[in-house]
């Protein structure tokens, strides 16, 4: 008697796959619903603007690509092709490769950073990668790097992409966007600071990355471990990603004529829901002044709570003090901040965004790259 196979309605650990449709989802997510991502919800029972701009819905859609196995497999290398519109009509792309991490209390490795002698807090992620069953994907993401130099493109838009969330249950209870929690490292960041330590990560052999959980410049790459301290710029994925979403919105606003002092702090106010931070903090809002007090300290208390929260969930879930894993967000609000008062043209940007980690698509395209494989195709 043939012994019944098990239903399965959950996966058993967190895994890859997972993760990495979770991820690209919450990208996709910046820029294909209007319905959420317009305006945030609270200003629409105050305000009663519209839910949908029907002059600029089309032209919104980000898409994601992904290899089947054998095309990744054999030459292939990365997990998902993101593809995100501009807003003047055209697209950015980047490639990511997602590895699913394991929660580590700290380890007995010679030099590491997270060494138990060490008095620095030990809890960190470790991934592994280059370990796939011929230990070359590393090299493979390096031809596609390569190719994409040749054509004038990017270095940093191949990516990994290392979720700092390693627990199926902390997954399933996350109250924010995972995207907040991701480490993304370009390829040319990694082979940098490894040369620079005399480390072969194209050796064939199976290598892992190291992070503290809430401190990105606590981190390390081994077989012979080495600091990724100072790295080149821990958010610079994630700001490139919101400038792009900004350029969208700024062109949206102006189809519709809606001045660029409203709809610019529309924006932040749509960047402190993202983030989770409180804005009156770091900026005096000038348009929603014009507002009756009760609007005002309603919409007040909503970012003050807003806060408050992020930051004691941030110290459960991390069993650290929230605050810290907080600070960098307030940082990279402001970051944005002085971008856009820096771009006070009521015209949609079409140059001044950044383009280290994303790159504008040129007419579809085939890429045939030789590496060993039966074939290997790349559509970008």
């Amino acid at each position: 008697m043939s012994k019944s196979k098990k239903i399965r309605t959950s996966p058993v650990s967190l895994n890859e796959s997972t993760l990495e449709s979770n991820i690209v989802s919450e990208i996709a997510g910046l820029f294909n619903f209007p319905n959420t991502s317009a305006y945030t919800s609270r200003l629409h029972w105050f305000f009663d603007i519209p839910r949908v701009i029907p002059a600029t819905i089309n032209f919104r859609k980000a898409k994601i690509y992904r290899l089947t196995p054998i095309e990744e497999y054999d030459g292939g290398g990365w997990d998902s092709k993101i593809t995100i519109p501009r807003g003047d009509g055209s697209r950015r792309a980047v490639f990511i490769q997602f590895k699913s991490g394991k929660h580590s209390d700290g380890n007995n490795i010679t030099n590491s950073l997270f060494n138990l002698n060490v008095k620095e807090p030990n809890k960190h992620v470790e991934f592994a990668f280059n370990d796939n069953s011929d230990n070359n994907q590393h090299r493979t993401l390096k031809n596609l790097q390569v190719e994409l130099i040749g054509r004038g493109l990017p270095s940093k838009s191949v990516l990994y992409g290392f979720p700092r969330i390693t627990d199926l249950n902390e997954f399933e209870n996350l109250e924010e966007d995972l995207l907040l929690h991701t480490t993304f490292l370009s390829l040319s960041e990694m082979d940098a600071k490894a040369k620079n330590a005399g480390t072969d990560l194209y050796d064939g052999q199976k290598h892992h990355f190291r992070t503290c959980y809430f401190d990105e410049t606590r981190r390390e790459i081994s077989s012979e471990p080495f600091s990724l301290s100072e790295p080149e710029d821990p958010s610079g994925f994630l700001f490139e990603l919101v400038l792009s979403k900004y350029s969208e919105w700024k062109s949206q606003m102006y189809k519709e004529r809606i001045g660029r002092e409203w709809s610019d702090e529309e924006f932040l106010f749509l960047l402190s829901d993202f983030l989770r931070v409180n804005p009156f903090e770091l900026h005096e809002f000038r348009y929603f002044n014009r507002y009756p007090f009760r609007l005002k300290d309603e919409l007040k208390k909503y970012y003050l709570n807003l806060e408050k929260n992020s930051i004691k969930y941030l110290g459960r879930l991390y069993d650290h003090e929230g605050d810290v894993h907080h600070k960098w967000r307030k940082r990279f609000f402001q970051r944005i901040l002085t971008f856009i008062k820096s771009h006070t043209s009521e015209k949609p940007l079409q140059y001044e965004i950044p383009s280290e980690y994303t790159f504008v698509l040129p007419e579809e395209t085939q890429l045939e790259i030789d590496v060993k494989g039966r074939f290997n195709l790349i559509t970008f």
